[in-house]
C-alpha cells in the first residue's frame, strides 16, 4: 500500500486534484476567475492567439492556473496581485500630479517617483512569475517583451 504524499502547507507546488494528500488540517484552493484574468494580463499573456513561438509558455501557464494550491499560496499570489494593482494606480495618480512641476519654491520630481514605481512594479511582476514558475511575456513596468508575434 503506497504511503500518502506529505506536503508542507506553504508549498508553492501545484497539487494534482487526484492526489491523496495529508495537509495536517490545511486547505487547498483554486484561483478565482478574477485572479486568473489578472495573472494572465500582468504576465503578458492577454493576446494568446497572437503569441506565435510562445505557445508552450501559454500551455505551462494554463496548467499552473488550473492546478490546486494551498490556501496560503493563493493568498501569497493575491498579495502580489494587489501590489501590482497598487503600483499601477500610484503610477496613474503620479502622472496626473506630475503636471504641477513647481509650487512656490518647492519643485517636484516626477522622474524619481516614476522610476521607483517602475522598479517596484517590475519586481512584483517578476515575483508573480517566479511564484507560478512561468515566464513573463510582457512586463508593462519595464516595457520588455519576449513575444514574437505571429504574422498573418
Amino acid at each position: 500500500m503506497p504511503f500518502p504524499m506529505l506536503l508542507s502547507i506553504t508549498s508553492p507546488f501545484p497539487i494534482p486534484l487526484s492526489t491523496n494528500l495529508n495537509f495536517n488540517g490545511g486547505n487547498v484552493a483554486l484561483f478565482t476567475a478574477t485572479q486568473r484574468a489578472k495573472i494572465i494580463r500582468f504576465l503578458g499573456y492577454s493576446n494568446q492567439d497572437m503569441l506565435g513561438s510562445q505557445g508552450q509558455s501559454v500551455t505551462v501557464l494554463r496548467d499552473r492556473l488550473d492546478a490546486t494550491y494551498t490556501t496560503e499560496f493563493i493568498t501569497e499570489v493575491q498579495t502580489v496581485l494587489t501590489g501590482i494593482e497598487t503600483v499601477n494606480q500610484q503610477t496613474l495618480e503620479s502622472l496626473t500630479k506630475s503636471r504641477i512641476i513647481q509650487a512656490d519654491v518647492i519643485k517636484f520630481s516626477y522622474t524619481t517617483q516614476a522610476q521607483m514605481l517602475q522598479q517596484q512594479g517590475m519586481s512584483f511582476v517578476e515575483e508573480l512569475a517566479s511564484l507560478l514558475g512561468v515566464d513573463v511575456l510582457f512586463n508593462k513596468f519595464s516595457g520588455t517583451s519576449q513575444i514574437s508575434y505571429r504574422s498573418y
